[in-house]
């Protein structure tokens, strides 16, 4: 050994010894980090799995080991800071040496002798997507995809890797020949979100092939490439009709003609192949990206598109051709309108009608009176649209048709709606009146009935008697028989009153109670009658208010055991109370308390005599702000110690009722805020 290589000798050794405190102390590190994974303490062991990217590629070994373990808390600690480490192996900045020896080291994990259970060697495969480069490593990951516990995660690896290599162990596995469907089909769609154009033409071969199951996803993989080899055989099978053949087509000259100019001509000759799509959304993106590149389609296809099954087609092409200067467009639309299908006529007459509504006028009137059923229908809607009084016989006429009923109904209804809006009553009411009669359904014959209730008048009531057993119709004839009631004459104030009692046992809407109670009142007529003929209880004896500071129990009894008694002075506490009476006009019986004294932190008692016409057990429905109890011939049936506003009948409770007179204590107990109560009994 000459001088020189001593001294190189005697340098590597000082390094080493230099470098031996800092690789000892990342050692500790490394155990106590491993350590804090294992343990039972949750904040350290999300800490160390944090932290563990910071070591790197000499940390995957210890931290792999824990997957083996059976605790999952253990094992998703683990998984955490692999991930962090395998990730930050390909972060701006990491040396290529670091990545290397990282995915070495996820590699070594599956070759341990004890090896992992398959998820998690699943997941380790995962991670080598992210790292891999190499071919060597490439390679071995490919072995894994004859392990069915492993080929997924391996296909996934390898769908990622940048790796050329990776394109060719794909395409070598596809042209094996004992390799089942399932899987085939799978490396077919990994070369397809690799973008492999070196797979482009075995799946073109592929996917001309008719009738062999892989053509599909062939043709998705090199919609998904985007090469413009493709774009013969998907044309192709477009044409003879193979499921999803569009979709894919469409994609491929969504991809070209995004990224190139000369794809343009292409375009324009292919997309309007794609209106013929079986599929709607197909036949929308291919409008989509014809108007997108300015390209056009022959005018006919567009007329033939107005006849399309898809609503949503036939809307998109309809405003098309509405916004159209097309020349000669107006004639070819007239033509469409009296000599195409049904569906097209329909089209062609909207078209028209949204274009020009008065040169579209004499077209759609001949369409209503003759032809398809289908497009009489659509020109009655139009006629409606238009607005013109003149047409308003026609419609009416349309409703003597069975197979019109339906449209002819909306149009009126839109119609009638629109006089009254307009302030003219008497042509509201003509036009809406007849659809009472007819069989409609029940949607629109609520309708019609809302559109009436603020013009009918006395004559009304008669239509309305063969429909009044339809409970389903409750509320909106009681709209109707409401809004008679409010315009008959202050002479007929007896009749009115009737009417509006007649709505109060047909209806449960509250805003409807409220009109009513505003009607009586405006009549005279009283109206506490409106929640007692509901059950309300709508006459009570008050005493009260007391302090809550008295100490009392909540549900404490003051009275005697056979209870109060309702004309006579009480003594509580040495001093005397006396019973109040209190009524309410509420239409669900609600009674207001803040008039007493104090308001805030007490209760008050109220207290009724029912009579009963037999021995039963009832169920009660009550309401308090704020909290309640209730005694029924002196028994405790319910208490509710609780802080809320009051509702009607947010709560129930059953109590025997015996027959003849039967007394009712309730006691209110009040916190602060609103301060009352009601209740409701079962009809007698």
């Amino acid at each position: 050994m000459n001088l020189k290589q001593l001294r190189a000798r005697i340098g590597c050794a000082a390094l080493v010894l230099s470098l031996a405190p800092a690789l000892l102390a990342q050692n500790d590190d490394l155990a106590a980090l491993v350590a804090r994974l294992r343990g039972a303490d949750v904040a350290a062991r999300d800490a160390a799995a944090a932290a563990a990217s910071a070591l790197g590629s000499t940390a995957i070994a210890p931290i792999g080991g824990l997957l083996a373990l059976e605790d999952l808390d253990v094992v998703d600690a683990a998984r955490r800071a692999l991930i962090g480490i395998a990730s930050r192996a390909t972060a701006p900045g990491t040396a290529e040496g670091e990545r290397a020896a990282t995915a070495r080291a996820l590699l070594d994990l599956l070759r341990l002798e004890m090896p992992l259970p398959p998820l998690r060697r699943a997941f380790v495969l995962r991670q080598l997507a992210i790292v891999v480069r190499g071919t060597s490593e490439t390679l071995e990951i490919a072995r894994h995809l004859d392990d069915p516990a492993l080929s997924e995660a391996a296909l996934f690896a390898l769908e990622r890797i940048t790796s050329p290599i990776a394109d060719a162990l794909l395409l070598e596995r596809l042209a094996r020949a004992d390799l089942a469907q399932p899987p085939r089909a799978a490396l077919i769609a990994s070369l397809g979100a690799r973008r492999s154009r070196a797979a482009v033409p075995q799946l073109v071969e592929l996917a001309a092939q008719e009738g062999n199951p892989l053509a599909a996803s062939a043709r998705e993989a090199l919609a998904r490439i985007g090469d413009p080899a493709a774009a013969t055989v998907l044309r192709a099978a477009v044409l003879r009709g193979e499921a999803g053949a569009a979709d894919a087509y469409l994609r491929l000259l969504e991809q070209r003609l995004q990224h190139a100019t000369n794809s343009l001509r292409e375009g324009g000759d292919s997309l309007p192949l794609l209106l013929s799509a079986p599929q709607a959304g197909t036949r929308l993106a291919a409008i989509d990206q014809l108007q997108a590149y300015g390209f056009d389609a022959p005018l006919g296809t567009w007329i033939g598109l107005l006849g399309d099954p898809a609503e949503s087609v036939r809307s998109r092409v309809r405003a098309l051709l509405v916004a159209s200067s097309a020349p000669e467009l107006d004639a070819t639309l007239s033509e469409a309108a009296t000599q195409g299908t049904p569906a097209i006529r329909s089209g062609a007459l909207r078209a028209l009608f949204e274009r020009d509504p008065a040169k579209a006028r004499p077209l759609i009137v001949g369409a209503a009176t003759e032809g398809d059923a289908s497009v009489r229908s659509a020109a009655i809607t139009l006629l409606a649209e238009a607005g013109d009084p003149s047409d308003e016989a026609l419609i009416l006429a349309a409703l003597e048709q069975p197979e019109l009923l339906a449209s002819a109904a909306d149009a009126l209804l839109e119609r009638g709606s629109a006089r009254a809006t307009a302030g003219e009553g008497d042509a509201a009411r003509a036009l809406l009146r007849p659809l009472l009669a007819k069989p409609l359904d029940l949607e629109r014959l609520g309708r019609a009935l809302l559109a009436l209730a603020p013009l009918a008048d006395e004559s009304d009531l008669a239509r309305l008697e063969p429909l009044l057993a339809n409970d389903a119709l409750r509320e909106e004839l009681a709209a109707v028989r409401l809004g008679v009631a409010e315009r008959l004459p202050a002479e007929a104030s007896e009749k009115a009153q009737a009417l509006l009692w007649q709505i109060v046992d047909a209806t449960k809407d509250r805003e409807k109670l409220r009109a009513i109670a505003t009607a009586l009142k405006a009549r005279g007529a009283a109206v506490d009658g409106i929640a007692a003929k509901k059950g309300f209880v709508t006459r009570w004896k008050l005493m009260g208010s007391f302090a809550r500071s008295d100490g009392k129990p909540f549900a404490w009894w003051p009275f005697a055991e056979s209870g109060p008694t309702l004309n006579e002075t009480i003594t509580i506490d040495d001093v005397n109370y006396a019973w109040r009476d209190i009524v309410t006009e509420d239409f669900e019986g609600h009674f207001d308390l803040l008039f007493l004294e104090p308001k805030l932190n007490c209760y008050a008692f109220a207290a009724v005599d029912i009579d009963w016409p037999k021995d039963e057990t009832v169920e009660l429905k009550l309401g308090s702000d704020d909290g309640v109890v209730v005694w029924v011939n002196g028994k405790l049936v319910h208490q509710n110690d609780t802080s809320r506003g009051l509702r009607t009948d947010e709560d129930r409770c059953t109590a025997e009722m015996k027959q003849g007179s039967n007394r009712i204590v309730v006691k209110i107990v009040q916190g602060g805020g609103g301060f009352g109560f009601c209740l409701r009994l079962p009809a007698r």
